[in-house]
């Protein structure tokens, strides 16, 4: 049975695919595990892709469903691969083939972080963790079935759907007097909202269809396929960002907490090695598309007006 729409998402209960839903409504499919559950052999996952791209017959392809817990992948490399390094793959052919745009996603992990400066889609790769390993596996994957595939690398996603930073930082300002936060990492912390807003602008571009989002400053012709940066303007560190989101609820109600200490990375170890540099340079995606991301604080305001509001 047909199920045409301009759009299919995948990765139905995620955040970026939850944000996509709410902007495309009836023009997307968006397709979870009851359609298509991504954790079986690749040849049951290949054959439920070709039926969705077939029944839905999409004008574009947005892959927004990934293995994401970063620890995890560190003791389950095999699951982190599938979803992130194969899956795209198989998906990539057959979009391909089908000769419909695909957008995927990729991450600030493929890079080891020892740069000062942020990082262009041309510095070499040198992931520390299984889990930016499986997203690197993706590109690699994605690129080699050729086709109109746009690779978006990305950083320290959040936003008002699924679990996530902004919603931790709340839960423990209510719970604790005092958060002790890691100041040495650096990043753009990027809204789903803002991701989600930027990827349907792209797709009105790679798909000539009608204009979905926010107006488009692009008057040239349509970008080549490959990798680009996409995340918030301007850098700041999670403890910046904990500061910014405990200062916010503590303006609207009265919480325990009243102390947000930095700490270094050797003070909060963890399983999976982190990145010290995250931010991404976004020139190339900037001259490609015509489009520049809102800075990370001004993401946070307008994400954060959405989520005090429930």
């Amino acid at each position: 049975m047909s199920d045409v729409r301009e759009f299919l998402v995948l990765g139905r209960h995620g955040q970026l695919a939850m944000d996509l839903a709410e902007l495309l409504g009836t023009r997307a499919r968006v397709a979870g595990r009851a359609e298509c559950d991504l954790a079986l052999p690749l040849t049951k996952v290949s054959e439920a892709l070709q039926r969705l791209v077939n029944e839905t017959a999409p004008r574009v392809v947005i892959n927004a469903a990934a293995y994401t817990a970063v620890d995890k992948a560190e003791t389950e490399r095999e699951a982190a691969f599938h979803l992130n390094g194969q899956v795209p793959g198989v998906l990539a052919r057959i979009c391909a083939s089908a000769g419909v745009p695909l957008l995927h996603y990729s991450t600030d992990y493929v890079f080891d972080g020892e740069k000062s400066e942020p990082w262009t889609e041309d510095d070499p790769v040198r992931p520390l963790n299984a889990y930016g390993e499986s997203k690197r596996a993706g590109e690699e994957a994605v690129l080699a079935a050729g086709g109109a595939s746009y690779i978006f690398r990305t950083t320290w996603i959040y936003g008002r759907h699924g679990a996530n930073f902004l919603k931790t930082m709340v839960r423990l300002a209510r719970e604790r007097e005092e958060l002790r936060v890691v100041d040495d990492q650096f990043g753009a912390p990027t809204t789903s909202l803002a991701l989600a807003r930027a990827s349907l602008d792209v797709a009105q571009q790679v798909a000539g269809a009608a204009r979905l989002a926010q107006p488009t400053n692009a008057t040239h012709a349509t970008p080549q396929p490959g990798i680009y940066h996409l995340a918030a303007g301007g850098r700041t560190t999670w403890h910046g960002l904990a500061s910014r989101i405990v200062a916010s609820l503590a303006a609207q109600e009265k919480i325990p907490c009243r102390t947000v200490t930095a700490i270094s990375t050797a003070d909060f170890p963890t399983p999976a090695r982190r990145p010290k540099n995250s931010v991404l340079a976004q020139s190339k995606f900037a001259r490609a598309f015509g489009l520049t991301m809102p800075s990370w604080d001004d993401q946070f305001e307008e994400v954060w007006q959405f989520f005090s509001k429930g």
